[in-house]
């Protein structure tokens, strides 16, 4: 029977030698199963590809679908007479959904900015000049010069334009462009056929159906055109929508609910049809038959038998049992992959998108053969803990299912017609037929006396794994320059608070608290102490007991009145905190708030939003571990006076947590690498002052500024000129791991 050969390129030309009809006859299978895959997956690095695209005559257009880091093609540039430069960057083939952050040189630009970015999303070009760059629209940028001819409307591909003046201070007079975008729109079905959504998505089966409608099915279609009846007689659609729903399945997975698959990919270099569909399949668990002329897409999951074969169903002499040999069959799987939150740790999302990787061996079977054969898949952008799913499925798949049948159904078997590659039967597991098992058909074909010819390979439903372990939080870190106001008085720890908590010196707290701290709540309670918070003397750390507590969401706060006036506006300090649970093992099962805030708690970021710092459930051990988060304080208003800290459990009286949490310190630091304490820098409590009233503490004047500045003065951002210096977005340098103690 044939198998299909997707040779339509979904970038650049087609590969020589392959026929030109994608759907060229046969009723077996368009594609292997995961389980058959025996060569890396394409195509390598194309992720990085995309963010590092620089100028370049015939370079394909970018096919990408979900969310990216892109860098662009730079396919125009016009110096104007005011001295801005224009800049038109193409991003991919369109139509995409649009940006959500973009930095220039290294500096966050407002896309809301229309004198400075617009965006394109790859329409079909539309004739005139566009009016209103706010609007959706693939008419001429109102950025392109208007005495420049042929004015381009660049259909079809997703550009930025830029206006923007050259960075003085920058090495060179380039423009280093970053942006984070959400890439192709495509089409969603019910299981009729009807169209029920275009737009963004990243959902393995939407997208391979997408790609199959540009590149095979419908090529000429329009953005998101309702597609004629010829081509959808093509499609399965309630196969579709049955993989779509199952990859789109909530998974709970270290306390938090993700998507069981998505697909972050880009095409950037020349790919066939069929390698791309098997990337996109893979990542959802997936294969594609072509069944009743229809293209059907089935989940890769636990299912039942369809058939069972025995002696009247077999034809006589056709039952051949084997045994793959397993020797070079690949024992390491290395699944490298750009990591779509790996910012979230340091709630920053310039650190998202730094490159990872998973592995999954099986050392018994090294052992067995003695060598290590390694195979490394390319996910393009994904998250660790589906990383870990899936190089923990293909291991399976490759090592613990060896077994497999050769047979002949004789005519008119029940069920026999109905079999396709995928389904399951329950045949022979030994020559004299005394027991069975289950195996998976991988291959079909159809004989002149109207017998069926089976090849299948053993089943196990333990290949398909929905769980994965705690996961590694890696931050990239920056270089410690920059981020100083140049007259902010630099002190490692800010929060004056000893080695955390200053044991056995009564404050005004009383004698049972923390100096400078006190019990908090974020619903507006009241901790009773020491029952549901306690300073432990001889640990010298504080005991959030959440497993027990009946205030919600418990935890400390700092108590200063004047700490604010230690930093600018527009300036950068990084807030850690070392954490562990008071278990013997597991993980922490709520999550964990930081934040900086007045006293008031009314201070937030020019879009309204809290300076809010999340430690995700499943994260924190029983061993501790710091975390840390880098604020850039609200650059257009005074930092308030009465700048605190803020530390607490998500956990409530109706949903305790499974341990309860101890935090041993928490720093605050100006710039942005977290400081441990240092006792030389500490201040003397008798220089340190109460404000009854107030119920806070003061700062000594000579440390502070006599006044808050009202805005960024322009020296609280990245330093510019010689020295150690960042341009407040450099996030070159080495990678900072949670620290365990």
């Amino acid at each position: 029977m044939a198998v299909y050969q997707f040779a339509e390129p979904v970038v650049g030309e087609p590969e020589p030698g392959l026929p030109p009809d994608p759907f060229g006859g046969g009723s077996g299978p368009a594609l292997p199963s995961a389980g058959e895959l025996t060569r890396e997956l394409p195509p390598e690095g194309q992720t990085e590809k995309l963010e590092l695209l620089t100028a370049a005559l015939d370079r394909p257009i970018a096919l990408a679908y979900g969310r990216h880091i892109v860098g662009g093609n730079v396919v125009f540039e016009h110096e104007n007479t005011d001295g801005t430069v224009t800049l038109l960057l193409a991003l991919g083939e369109g139509e995409w959904d649009g940006a959500e952050r973009v930095w220039v040189n290294g500096l966050e630009i407002n896309l809301a900015d229309s004198t400075l970015f617009h965006f394109h999303p790859g329409l079909e070009g539309a004739d005139g000049r566009e009016t209103s760059p706010a609007t959706r629209n693939q008419k001429i940028c109102s950025f392109f010069p208007s005495d420049f001819a042929p004015p381009l409307t660049f259909s079809r591909t997703a550009y930025a334009a830029f206006r923007l003046r050259r960075d003085p201070t920058a090495p060179g007079p380039e423009f280093d462009i970053r942006g984070v975008y959400r890439t192709a729109r495509v089409r969603r079905f019910d299981n009729a056929g009807n169209q029920t959504a275009y737009a963004y998505s990243f959902n393995p089966a939407w997208i391979a159906l997408d790609l199959l409608l540009r590149r095979a099915l419908f090529p000429h279609g329009k953005p998101g055109e309702a597609l004629p009846q010829s081509v959808k007689d093509r499609i399965d659609f309630a196969a579709f929508k049955d993989w779509a729903d199952f990859c789109d399945a909530d998974l709970s997975i270290n306390g938090q609910t993700v998507n069981r698959f998505e697909c972050h990919v880009a095409f950037v270099d020349s790919t066939d049809l069929m390698r791309a569909l098997e990337w996109v399949l893979f990542q959802g668990r997936a294969y594609l038959l072509e069944r009743n002329g229809k293209l059907a897409p089935f989940a890769d999951q636990a299912r039942a038998a369809l058939l069972a074969v025995g002696p009247g169903e077999l034809a006589t002499g056709s039952l051949q049992l084997g045994r793959r040999s397993l020797r070079s069959a690949a024992n390491q799987f290395i699944f490298r992959f750009r990591a779509l939150d790996s910012g979230s740790a340091a709630n920053d999302p310039r650190a998202d998108f730094q490159p990872q990787l998973k592995e999954a061996a099986d050392e018994d079977h090294q052992d067995q053969t003695g060598r290590v054969v390694t195979t490394e898949v390319d996910l393009g952008n994904s998250t660790a803990e589906r990383a870990e799913r899936l190089a923990e499925y293909l291991k399976r798949r490759t090592l613990e299912l060896s077994a497999s049948v050769a047979l002949r159904l004789l005519p008119d078997t029940p069920g026999a017609l109905d079999l396709l590659p995928g389904d399951l039967i329950d045949a022979p597991a030994d020559i004299m037929q005394t027991t069975a098992r289950t195996y998976e058909v991988l291959e079909i074909s159809d004989e002149p006396d109207g017998s069926r010819q089976l090849f299948a390979l053993e089943y196990s439903d333990s290949v398909f794994v929905d769980g994965a372990g705690p996961q590694q939080q890696v931050i990239k870190s920056p270089e410690p320059g920059g981020g100083y106001a140049p007259n902010a008085t630099r002190l490692q720890n800010a929060l004056q608070n000893a080695s955390y908590f200053r044991a056995g010196v009564a404050g005004q707290e009383g004698t049972d608290r923390p100096r400078y701290w006190k019990e908090y709540s974020n619903t507006g309670g009241s901790p009773a102490v020491p029952d549901e918070t306690e300073h432990v003397l001889a640990d010298d750390r504080v005991l959030l007991k959440t497993k027990t507590a009946t205030t919600n969401k418990i935890g400390v706060r700092t108590l200063w009145k004047n700490l604010g006036r230690l930093f600018k506006p527009g300036q950068f300090v990084s807030l850690a905190a070392s954490l562990r649970h008071s278990g013997s093992s597991g993980t922490y099962n709520k999550d964990i708030k930081l934040r900086l805030d007045s006293d008031a708690q009314n201070y937030t970021r020019a879009d309204a939003t809290k300076y809010d710092a999340t430690i995700p459930a499943g994260t924190v051990g029983a061993s501790f571990v710091i975390r840390h988060v880098l604020f850039e304080l609200r650059p257009d208003i005074a930092v308030p006076d009465a700048l605190n800290v803020f530390v607490w459990s998500e956990a409530t009286g109706a949903s305790k947590s499974n341990h309860d949490l101890e935090i041993d310190f928490v720093t605050l630091s100006s710039g942005r690498l977290w400081q441990p304490y240092d006792p030389l820098a500490e201040i003397r409590d008798a220089d340190i002052t109460w404000d009854g009233p107030a119920g806070l503490y003061s700062l000594p004047g000579h440390l502070t500024k006599e006044s808050a500045p009202a805005s960024d003065s322009g020296g609280a951002g990245g330093s510019s000129g010689g020295g150690v210096g960042s341009s407040g977005g450099d996030y070159e340098g080495g990678f900072l791991f949670p620290l365990y103690y």
